[in-house]
């Protein structure tokens, strides 16, 4: 059995060996120029310039179970097309959906799943508007491509918006309310062609200039009625969407309940602390729903940290100190890119301190030493 994966970066590798520990090989179907070394050895390549010469790298493909993304940014023209002969999962509809932040949005309206109160504004002369709707503190967004904190302005005043360069942005806009929000939170859940939907625990999301430095799971104090609300929200999304496969949101916390900021159509790097707990990882579950066998358990008591590596992983982490274990995408060395990331299981605050002191010796960082203050207090 067989797997196609669109796309040739971390996701896809760990998708990947996931699969070859259930028997489910996988070959990547990538665009010429996009580096494929973190898949290196783990698959044929197969490159194309069109989505018709995709579509011919996979006809001599056998036993193809499935086809599935790594990225929401996937050409829904090649997920359309692919679709005539294989079984794109998660389908073309739930992909796109998550491509454009106003459709994302017009999906959770439909569906009166709680977001910040937005607005968007096409042309400049809509912009002044658009911003006196909303009121200030507020966010601007592109609609699409924007990640990690990019496409993304935040105006807190109104004097702060006289001064703006406007000049700047790039139109059409998402405009945000600013949430005053307690925290982040990501739900993670899966959902096989049959309709059976498991959740992961959600996790507490730490954010450093719009990129995700880190993710406890599973997030403490969180209560039964906000789980159920953040379950509720998730089911009602994958069944509308008749959804298959890995899903995440992500969510902000505030007094009044949960309000949904993104949504992912694939596996979700808030989901990485999976990959070192006693449950199935997001990845092998992602690969056993899209080829529709029965997921493996979702829910844990044991406590995880995943911390991302930024930029370049550092020569004393090569073998990363005990007890973190240490995840090398094969990536070359980029300010602010994701190159790897570290997981660690930890039994109590005290151990956690522990483990993060003893990790600042060997990887002295802005992050741990903020980790540890927050511990301490």
């Amino acid at each position: 059995m067989s797997v196609v994966i669109l796309g040739s970066g971390q996701l896809a590798k760990m998708l990947a060996e996931a699969g070859n520990e259930i028997g489910i090989s996988s070959t990547f179907v990538v665009q010429h120029g996009v580096s494929a070394d973190p898949v290196a050895g783990l698959g044929k390549v197969r490159r194309h310039d069109s989505d018709d010469e995709a579509r011919e790298c996979m006809a001599s493909l056998p036993d193809v179970a499935a086809v599935t993304v790594e990225t929401e940014n996937t050409a829904s023209s090649l997920l359309s097309l692919l679709s005539e002969s294989y079984p794109v999962r998660p389908n073309t509809a739930c992909v796109v959906a998550c491509q454009n932040r106003e459709h994302e949005r017009q999906l959770l309206d439909h569906l009166d799943i709680p977001t910040a109160p937005h607005t968007v504004a096409r042309e400049f002369n809509e912009l002044s508007s658009a911003v006196e709707k909303i009121g200030f503190p507020l966010v601007l967004k592109t609609l699409s491509e924007g990640y990690d904190g990019k496409g993304q302005w935040v105006v807190d005043s109104a004097e702060e918006w006289e001064s703006f360069d406007q000049s700047t942005l790039t139109l059409p806009l998402l405009v945000e309310k600013k949430i005053d929000f307690i925290r982040e939170i990501s739900l993670i859940g899966v959902r096989t062609p049959a309709g059976e939907i498991r959740f992961y625990p959600p996790a507490e999301n730490i954010h450093i200039g719009g990129i995700l430095i880190a993710s406890f799971a599973p997030a403490a104090n969180f209560s039964d009625k906000i789980l159920q609300q953040a379950e509720a929200n998730l089911t009602k999304l994958m069944e509308h969407l008749d959804y298959q496969g890995v899903m995440a949101m992500e969510c902000f916390q505030t007094a009044d309940g949960l309000l949904v900021n993104e949504l992912a159509p694939r596996v979700h790097n808030s989901g990485h602390w999976t990959m070192d707990s006693d449950v199935t990882s997001q990845f092998e579950n992602h690969m056993r729903a899209i080829t529709g066998q029965e997921l493996g358990p979702t829910q844990t008591q044991k406590h995880t940290l995943m911390l991302n590596i930024l930029g370049e992983i550092p020569a004393t982490l090569t073998a990363a100190p005990e007890p973190f274990s240490l995840y090398d995408y094969r990536k070359s060395a980029r300010p602010g890119r994701k190159v790897g990331h570290l997981n660690l299981q930890y039994s109590d605050s005290k151990s956690l301190l522990s483990a993060l002191q003893s990790l600042a010796k060997v990887w002295p960082n802005e992050l741990v030493e903020t980790l540890i203050t927050q511990i301490k207090d």
